[in-house]
């Protein structure tokens, strides 16, 4: 107990960015501030800066639940115009 496995790839901070940033946009959130204000209607704190820091790698989650609700959130909140 209590020992890392080495062998488990390294979270890709700049690659879930990106995705994250493509899925926004796909599902229709061509401005941040948009689904900024979306997933704070459903329970997720997030600035918009926050969410720039995420997509451009800069910026690890603090917990990897958070982000894989984000990805169901993209496609379950109301498209933004």
């Amino acid at each position: 107990m209590g020992e890392t496995n080495e062998t488990q790839p390294a979270f890709e901070k700049a690659m879930y960015g990106a995705l994250l940033r493509q899925k926004r946009i796909e599902v229709g959130y061509r401005k941040a501030e948009n689904f900024v204000a979306d997933l704070e209607a459903i329970g997720f704190k997030i600035s918009r800066a926050a969410l720039y820091r995420i997509e451009r790698g800069e910026r690890e989650p603090t917990a990897l639940k958070l982000f894989a609700r984000s990805f169901r959130t993209t496609v379950s909140v109301k498209k933004a115009s």
